[in-house]
């Protein structure tokens, strides 16, 4: 096993604003954006490494109107 630490090498492609969490459940959970921004997924693994194949759940969804929309569009 390769122990060399790698900076900058995802190993969960095509996520954005990746956060990693560990509950006190002993499970990593992890949460992203797709690339088109419109939905936030999540993950949940035993292991880091586990996380890179874990099923994907979506937990957010972006309206198409009213006022969710825009207090979205105001944090940017």
């Amino acid at each position: 096993m390769d122990n060399t630490l790698k900076y900058n090498k995802p190993w969960i492609l095509q996520r954005a604003d990746p956060y990693v969490y560990r509950h006190t459940d002993g499970a990593y959970y992890f949460t992203a954006s797709v690339p088109e921004y419109d939905r936030i997924v999540l993950r949940k693994s035993d292991t880091l490494a586990g996380l890179e194949t874990a099923d994907e759940t979506e937990i957010w969804h972006k309206h198409e109107s009213g006022p969710h929309i825009l207090s979205c569009l105001q944090l940017l």
